[in-house]
């Protein structure tokens, strides 16, 4: 399948999302078709379910997204939850996800994603009905914390009256390292008593990676835009040895 969108139907769906969510939503229908080809799966079909856009094959499970007007700064991908694949999923990334019960993970409109260990989830649920019967779906628990990994902390003083611009712009260049596998977290949070902090916690592979994402053209571009707003800036690295980003 190729990433058209050849079902009316969906592609519908998918005009009626806000242009922000829609490109959340698109770009986790993105790591599907990828899993997918990934994995050899040649019969993924493409439809709605319950309304939502909907993936499924023959050995697999159906996912499904979507995003709903009623809570606007989240969205999902559901799972059957007659199955064990959301239990799994915790089981082997705990603390990575945000879960719904046993059938969504969650993620906010400002969330960076997990892309490697999301892809797993997914080729899960796209094979369930060949490896439903194996412990943990045939994997093992290889990610039970962020260990050893390189991190920064960075407190930003944005220019008075600047804050929300500046943290748009954040955003933007949180969006920009969206596709970044090396970089497992990027989380940009306001200050409620200094509302003219800003502060920013990164987790990456090694520093190596952090530099290197440095260099992209896409953050190099925010980066120029946000200097300007930009009154003072304290940044520490940090080394990763556990916890929890989910709560």
């Amino acid at each position: 399948m190729k990433n058209k969108i050849h079902n009316p139907a969906v592609a519908d769906v998918f005009k009626q999302y806000p242009p922000a969510m829609r490109k959340k939503l698109l770009f986790l229908r993105r790591l599907i078709l990828e899993t997918a080809a990934e994995l050899g799966i040649s019969d993924l079909e493409e439809t709605l379910k319950w309304g939502e856009p909907s993936y499924i094959s023959k050995q697999g499970s159906a996912i499904r997204m979507d995003w709903k007007a009623r809570d606007p700064e989240h969205y999902a991908l559901y799972f059957n939850c007659n199955t064990t694949l959301v239990n799994t999923f915790e089981s082997l990334y705990g603390y990575l996800f945000r879960y719904e019960g046993n059938r969504a993970i969650i993620f906010t409109r400002m969330e960076l994603i997990p892309i490697k260990q999301l892809k797993h989830c997914i080729g899960l649920a796209l094979q369930y009905h060949r490896i439903k019967h194996l412990p943990l779906l045939g994997s093992q628990i290889i990610y039970v914390g962020i260990i050893m990994k390189y991190g920064m902390q960075a407190v930003i003083t944005a220019q008075t009256g600047k804050t929300e611009e500046l943290a748009e712009l954040l955003l933007q260049g949180a969006d920009a390292l969206q596709g970044n596998p090396d970089c497992d977290a990027y989380l940009i949070q306001v200050s409620v008593s200094e509302p003219d902090k800003i502060y920013i916690s990164e987790v990456w592979a090694n520093e190596q990676a952090h530099k290197a994402s440095l260099t992209d053209p896409a953050v190099r571009a925010v980066i120029t835009r946000a200097m300007p707003l930009i009154a003072a800036i304290e940044a520490k690295p940090t080394k990763q040895i556990g916890g929890k980003l989910s709560c």
